[in-house]
């Protein structure tokens, strides 16, 4: 099975995205679909975030590892559709 997945913020498909790749499923690419303003307008909550910084290391390492498997991870993605008669293509 080949997956690609889409979310709205990092948080949402970096676990999934580990989580599908250890269990054999090939994930082509992570497609984020946040728009450039949500980080804006979320960067002065930034430092609050830190308290949680245990969330955060274990994010980066997801990511980490989701880079060194070579899965493709694209950000300010828009106008995605799904094309193929049965399936996907």
């Amino acid at each position: 099975m080949r997956l690609y997945l889409q979310a709205l913020g990092h948080f949402y498909y970096y676990l999934p995205a580990w989580q599908y790749l250890h269990a054999g499923v090939e994930v082509k690419a992570l497609l984020d679909v946040t728009p450039l303003g949500n980080h804006i307008i979320a960067l002065p909550k930034f430092p609050r975030a830190l308290l949680a910084h245990h969330y955060l290391t274990k994010g980066i390492a997801y990511q980490i590892e989701l880079k060194r498997a070579g899965i493709p991870m694209l950000f300010g993605v828009s106008d995605l559709r799904a094309e193929g008669e049965d399936q996907c293509q």
